[in-house]
């Protein structure tokens, strides 16, 4: 089914500070056990500081990972240019709409446990929601066809979707394509609440998804 698009949404202001830059299974780059020669390395860092320059990335943090296990990490430039401030290996990064997909394959994990069921209302998983949530289905907000209003927030995740009112239901549910953060945040919720735990504890240790939920500095993963 081909679905309209809603109108496009507010315009936001953006600048990009930084990024991070993890290179996984590239022999080259893995090197043996103790991590990629030193003539590797000397090549990595001057592509990375060339790569900057040339495309204006005030900073980066580059990885090599070989065997879920990380060999090489380094910074480079600044994480801030008002403060220029160093980027280092620890450096956080605002990585924002990828962790969708970290949410995305959570809530399908856990419905591969049979405790959700994606073409399910809402309701069914997340008490005390507005009635017209309640009816969008799991299926539909991982599809941006939930028709609920696009509005990031920093709130605690359950007290934020219970918040609500039906004013967030901008189209009927499947009807019109339309990106939604806080459909994200609703099947995060769901997930959470039919797992019976935070989303971050339902990630394996080691997973990518568990390190970047884990790295987040305040109490809920972006949707």
């Amino acid at each position: 089914m081909n679905l309209p698009t809603a109108p496009t949404r507010r315009s936001r202001r953006s600048r990009v500070v930084a990024v991070a830059v993890v290179i996984t299974a590239v022999p080259a780059l893995a090197g043996g056990d103790r991590g990629p020669p030193s003539g590797v390395i000397a090549e990595l860092e001057r592509t990375a500081s060339e790569e900057l320059a040339s495309r204006s990335i005030p900073g980066a943090a580059v990885a090599v990972v070989k065997d879920d296990r990380v060999v090489f990490m380094k910074g480079f430039g600044v994480a801030s240019i008002e403060t220029g401030a160093p980027v280092t290996p620890d450096t956080l990064f605002q990585i924002g709409s990828i962790t969708k997909t970290f949410t995305a394959a959570l809530v399908v994990s856990v419905a591969e446990e049979g405790r959700i069921r994606l073409e399910l209302p809402v309701g069914e998983y997340v008490k005390g929601l507005a009635p017209g949530l309640s009816r969008v289905t799991t299926a539909q907000l991982l599809s941006h066809t939930g028709g609920l209003k696009d509005e990031p927030d920093e709130s605690a995740l359950a007290d934020y979707a219970r918040s609500w009112t039906d004013e967030y239901c901008l189209f009927t549910p499947g009807q019109v394509f339309s990106y939604s953060n806080s459909g994200f945040a609703l099947a995060g919720l769901v997930a959470q609440e039919a797992a019976g735990s935070p989303s971050p504890t339902r990630c394996r240790s080691g997973s990518s998804a568990c390190s970047a939920w884990s790295a987040r500095p305040s109490g809920r993963p972006w949707p």
